[in-house]
């Protein structure tokens, strides 16, 4: 029987939503680093090191409450209680369905990563210099096979300090010039695909 009367499907008041994340990062890293120069025109530099990373992020999602009041503290009864499918549907005055979630959510994500590296360089009467550098990544993210795990990275380098050199000594209008050459491969997690 229509009775004309206008009614609530929902409490009346606010609703609040609440959420609760947790974010940890544990980080570890020994480095070694060497630089001397020998006979004043040969310098060495040498940095050798390893880094583990773990990073875990937690998140819970409570249901929304509907009928909150912030001065009271107080809620107001969902139309068919709490629990069921966690799922309330209705009929808005337009005529359209709407769907109304109470569910809890929850997400859990570890990602690991360790490295190695190296790199090394001489440099001759501060103009000259060969560098070379190895790097290696393994991450819970590549693979869940330890045997393709790691990926190995390098690079090599040269570089040649044309502002250094004898006759660059006349021009004052530069202040440094440099030739430089890298080769090598290197590369990133991609963390919108997966491994499986």
């Amino acid at each position: 029987k229509e009775t004309d009367e206008v009614t609530a499907n929902l409490p009346t008041g606010g609703f609040l939503d609440q959420s609760r994340t947790r974010y940890d990062v544990l980080t570890i890293r020994n480095q070694l680093n060497f630089n001397h120069t020998f006979a004043e025109k040969h310098a060495v530099a040498v940095v050798a090191g390893i880094e583990t990373i773990d990073r875990r992020y937690q998140s819970f999602g409570y249901p929304r409450t509907y009928g909150y009041n912030d001065e009271t503290l107080s809620v107001g009864n969902f139309p068919n209680g709490i629990g069921g499918t966690g799922v309330y549907q209705l009929t808005n005055w337009q005529g359209n369905n709407l769907t109304l979630s109470y569910q809890n959510s929850f997400s859990y994500t570890t990602d690991r990563y360790f490295s190695a590296f190296g790199n090394a360089s001489y440099t001759y009467d501060s103009r000259y210099t060969v560098s070379g550098s190895v790097r290696t990544d393994a991450s819970n993210l590549i693979t869940d096979d330890p045997a393709y795990r790691y990926a190995p990275f390098w690079s090599v380098g040269a570089s040649w300090q044309i502002a250094n050199e004898a006759f660059m000594q006349q021009v004052d209008w530069i202040d440094g010039l440099a030739l430089r050459f890298t080769y090598g491969y290197n590369g990133n997690v991609d963390k919108s695909t997966t491994f499986k």
